[in-house]
C-alpha cells in the first residue's frame, strides 16, 4: 500500500483493516509511515501494527496480489506520480486499485496518469459510478456501551465551516431549554472524547472534509443515535446504517420532538446500534467490503 507518511484518515482505516484480515505480515508499504494511526490512545498499537506490517519492499514483487495506490503520497512527492509508475512496473501482474481523496481539506487529489483495475473514492454523489465509495470506519475494539447516557445530545469538534457553525449556534440555542448538552469546539483528550460519546444519546455530525466524518463512526461505536446534517446527496455503499439525516432546518424539530417525548429513544437502541457497527463499520468489515469487490475471496 502507496500512501503518504502523514496521517490520513483513510488510508489509516484501509491499512488496518486490511492488516486485520490478512494478517499483519501480508500488508505491506514501500514508505512506512510512523502515523498509521486512529485516534491520540491508538499511537502505541497502531504504530506496533505498522512496525510489524511493514516489510523490506525489495524482493516481495512477485507475492503482491494487491497493490494499493492512495494519492496523498503526493505530498511526499511533490507531486510527481514516479514512485507510484516504477512501484507498478515492478509489479505487472498485481491487481492495482487507486484510493482517489484524502482528508487533507484540499479537495480531490489528482488522477493516476495511468490505468488501474479499480477505482475508490471516499464520498461520491448519489449519481456518479465513476468509482465505488469506500467510507471511512472505526476499531471494533473502541465498543463500549456501558456508560450512563447523561447528554442528550453532543456536538464535538472544530466550528471551522459554515454548516457547523449552524449546527452549533442551533444546539446552543437549544441548550436554553432543558436539553442537557455537551458541546465543544476544543479538542479533547482522546479518552475523555469518547467518553462523552458513550455518554450521549444523540451525536450531531454536520460535515467537515465530507459528511462521512469520522466522528460519525466514533459515535457509532459509542452506541450514539447518529444524526449527520449532510447525506442525502451522496452514494453509499449497500449495508450501509440508516441514519437519521437532519438538515439543519429539521434539526431543531427532530431534538424537540426528542425532549417533549414525541420521539423515543430506547435503550436497547444503542445496543442495536452497536450491533449494526460491528457488522458492518469497523476497520476489518470495511477491508472485507474493499476485498470483496476488488475479486478477492477471504474465509
Amino acid at each position: 500500500m502507496l500512501a503518504g507518511r502523514e496521517p490520513d484518515y483513510m488510508a489509516s482505516v484501509l491499512f488496518h483493516g486490511l492488516a486485520a484480515v490478512v494478517g499483519a505480515e501480508g500488508v505491506s508499504e514501500p514508505c512506512p509511515s510512523t502515523h498509521r494511526t486512529l485516534g491520540d490512545s491508538m499511537n502505541a498499537a497502531c504504530n506496533s501494527m505498522a512496525a510489524g506490517a511493514t516489510q523490506s519492499w525489495n524482493g516481495v514483487g512477485g507475492n503482491i496480489d494487491l497493490f494499493v495506490i492512495h494519492n496523498s503520497h503526493l505530498r511526499d512527492t511533490n507531486g510527481s506520480w514516479e514512485l507510484a509508475l516504477a512501484t507498478r512496473k515492478a509489479l505487472p501482474e498485481s491487481c492495482l486499485v487507486a484510493l482517489i481523496n484524502g482528508d487533507d481539506h484540499t479537495g480531490p487529489y489528482p488522477e493516476p496518469p495511468f490505468p488501474v483495475d479499480f477505482r475508490f473514492q471516499r464520498e461520491l454523489l448519489v449519481d456518479d459510478y465513476s468509482a465505488e465509495p469506500l467510507l471511512l470506519a472505526a476499531p471494533a475494539g473502541w465498543v463500549r456501551c456501558d456508560k450512563e447516557r447523561v447528554f442528550d445530545v453532543c456536538f464535538l469538534g472544530a466550528v471551522d465551516n459554515e454548516p457547523r457553525r449552524q449546527v452549533a449556534a442551533m444546539l446552543a440555542e437549544q441548550a436554553g431549554h432543558g436539553m442537557k448538552m455537551f458541546l465543544g469546539s476544543g479538542r479533547l483528550p482522546w479518552p475523555q472524547y469518547m467518553e462523552v460519546l458513550r455518554s450521549s444519546r444523540i451525536a450531531v455530525c454536520p460535515p467537515g472534509a465530507g459528511a462521512d466524518t469520522m466522528r460519525m463512526w466514533e459515535a457509532l461505536s459509542a452506541g450514539c443515535v447518529v444524526v449527520p446534517t449532510a447525506m442525502p446527496h451522496r452514494r453509499w455503499p449497500p449495508g450501509t446504517i440508516a441514519l437519521r439525516h437532519c438538515d439543519i432546518g429539521e434539526l431543531a424539530w427532530f431534538l424537540d420532538a426528542v425532549h417533549s417525548g414525541a420521539y423515543v429513544i430506547a435503550p436497547e437502541e444503542h445496543q442495536r446500534t452497536i450491533d449494526m457497527f460491528l457488522k458492518y463499520h469497523t476497520t476489518q468489515a470495511r477491508a472485507r467490503q474493499f476485498l470483496a469487490h476488488c475479486g478477492f475471496i477471504i474465509e
